[in-house]
């Protein structure tokens, strides 16, 4: 894998301790997003089924430039505290085509992998 040029910097003294910069230049880094994919992150939901719903108009209400790839992700706890976590879910799972979007990709959170955990085990007093 090549790295690219490393320019070296100056040498700093401090504290009797010598430090040394380097810098690894431009290169392409995995993950790395093109200009024709716009990306909308939403986390935290929390139940709050309502202001889901009034996110995702705002996102459908924005024009989706030609030859752009849109990209829905839920970052989790879509779930718990709020008054209506089902409500949300639902919200969630038909998010794609209010909002345009070519691809939603919806990662469980901390509260969703709680629940899981309390129905794998049966025991509905670990979710109370």
């Amino acid at each position: 894998m090549d790295l690219g040029p490393i320019e070296v910097g100056e040498t700093l003294m401090s504290d009797n301790v010598a430090t040394t910069t380097a810098s690894l230049g431009a290169r392409h880094l995995p993950g790395q997003i093109g200009f024709s994919t716009e990306i909308f992150a939403i986390g935290d939901v929390h139940g709050q089924a309502a202001v889901l719903r009034g996110v995702l108009r705002e996102i459908g209400g924005q024009p989706k430039a030609l030859g752009t790839e849109r990209v829905l992700i839920f970052l989790g706890d879509l779930i718990d505290r709020g008054a209506d976590s089902i409500g949300a879910v639902r919200t969630a799972l038909a998010a794609g085509p209010l909002i345009r979007a070519d691809r939603v990709v919806m990662l469980p959170g901390n509260h969703e992998l709680a629940l899981v955990d309390v129905l794998d085990r049966c025991d509905p007093a670990l979710w109370l």
